[in-house]
């Protein structure tokens, strides 16, 4: 009889201790619950594996442009700085851009923001572009306009891209419409000279507008986010960068120009053409990424254009034509173009 009890005795005693641990994770996890901890840490842990992502570079200018031999273009900003940003708003949206900063006078030149989402990145362009119409034969055709001529122009863009998901290797497609304002060179009337254009005017603000396809990607932040995401990548390597809009329906415009604004004093009508255009920039070069413990390094060298090329399907019909009427456009290129370094950081 007491060696059943004792036997009873023991085994409540060891059920208890078995038990008691199970009660206290239990009372733990009750607690916790109420007191509102476990949230607390799910979102220290989602906000701490957000994508933060920041690059501060430097680039030298250099202008093409195909105005005709007798003058050029030439812009005021040599060298500028740039600020490239990225980061996570939450899993589903993405928010960046890149600011261009004049090195010489710390002015904004021009940025771009946009914000991704599940599917689609929206993004905006704009920029500012100025500088000096300089003429080579100061007694030539040109002699009777004002030799300290500047200009100044504008760069407007709007576009669709399709996101860009950790997984993809190549380019994402996308469209847009954009918007050039600058000064351009046109023809008027032969005047009855074979062959022999009587004007050759530059207009100071024409208008292009072009809507179109392209092609799109960024390197340094598609790998860094790769990286982020627990994913591997080659420590160095070339990279190839492109931005909309590589081709598309152009039409350019401009405005009338008086009497006084013309070498032979003769007023202009407005005008329209239309034709294909391209409008983005394009980068080449060699980048190295480095994976430390709490950040991800980046440094790139390439060299960049940014380029606007129109076309405009328009010519003489007749080069001996009288009429002096008759006004045409070929077209317009201008190019920017220069080295460019790069350093960048991501969390």
């Amino acid at each position: 009889m007491k060696v059943c009890l004792l036997s009873m005795l023991f085994m409540g005693l060891s059920v208890n201790a078995v038990e008691l641990p199970k009660k206290n994770e239990l009372k733990d996890k009750v607690l916790k619950k109420a007191a509102g901890l476990i949230g607390v840490e799910n979102k220290e842990k989602s906000e701490s594996s957000k994508f933060k992502y920041v690059a501060l570079g430097v680039a030298n200018v250099d202008w093409y442009d195909s105005a005709v031999a007798s003058r050029e273009f030439q812009t005021t900003q040599d060298m500028y700085k740039s600020i490239t940003f990225s980061m996570d708003l939450s899993d589903a949206l993405q928010f960046g851009g890149i600011i261009n900063i004049d090195d010489e006078t710390n002015d904004i030149k021009d940025y771009m923001v946009q914000l991704g989402m599940t599917d689609y990145i929206f993004r905006v362009d704009y920029g500012d572009i100025n500088g000096k119409v300089v003429y080579d034969d100061p007694n030539g055709a040109d002699a009777s306009v004002d030799k300290d001529k500047t200009f100044e122009g504008t760069y407007k863009m709007l576009s669709i891209i399709k996101n860009n998901d950790a997984d993809s290797e190549g380019f994402v497609i996308g469209g847009g419409i954009a918007q050039y304002e600058m000064p351009a060179d046109i023809e008027r009337g032969n005047a009855g000279t074979s062959k022999s254009y009587a004007e050759n005017i530059q207009v100071d603000d024409m208008k292009y507008t072009l809507a179109g396809v392209g092609l799109f990607k960024e390197t340094m932040i598609d790998l860094q986010r790769k990286i982020h995401n627990g994913k591997q990548v080659k420590e160095h390597d070339w990279y190839f960068d492109t931005s909309l809009l590589a081709i598309g329906f152009a039409i350019a415009k401009m405005d009338g120009l008086d009497a006084d604004e013309t070498p032979t004093n003769r007023t202009l009508e407005s005008k329209s053409w239309w034709g294909m255009g391209q409008s983005g920039t394009y980068e080449l070069g060699y980048r190295y990424i480095k994976k430390f413990k709490n950040a991800v390094v980046g440094a790139k060298l390439g060299y960049q254009a940014r380029s606007h090329i129109y076309f405009m399907y328009d010519t003489f019909s007749d080069p001996d034509d009288e009429d002096e009427d008759t006004v045409v456009h070929g077209g317009t290129i201008h190019i920017m173009h220069g080295p460019k370094f790069e350093l960048s950081v991501s969390f």
